[in-house]
């Protein structure tokens, strides 16, 4: 179940977008050849990130992010069943310290 889910967001997620912002950004990885990494960097960083939430234990919601992307992994009480999600962020803001 948990190569096929997080197969199926990476399929989904557009990583051009992301590279297209980044480029626009001039947002550039310092583990990347040129800089700006390529759609396979992208996609290598993300499928690391939803494996790491994915297998996290210790709560039943982590968030885990790097190089602009977030991965969530929720869990509802009572239920084995483990939702992830995937997103890049460029700008964010709260209210808390």
């Amino acid at each position: 179940m948990r190569l096929e889910t997080i197969e199926n967001i990476l399929d989904e997620y557009d990583f051009q977008k992301v590279q297209k912002a980044m480029e626009a950004l001039e947002w550039h990885w310092s583990t990347a050849d040129d800089g700006l990494p390529s759609i396979a960097e992208l996609r290598r960083q993300a499928r690391g990130l939803l494996e790491d939430a994915y297998r996290y234990e210790d709560s039943p919601s982590i968030l885990m992010g790097c190089g602009g992307f977030e991965a969530t992994r929720l869990m509802e009480v009572g239920s084995l069943n483990k939702y992830l999600s995937l997103k890049f962020v460029v700008e964010e803001g709260n209210n808390h310290e």
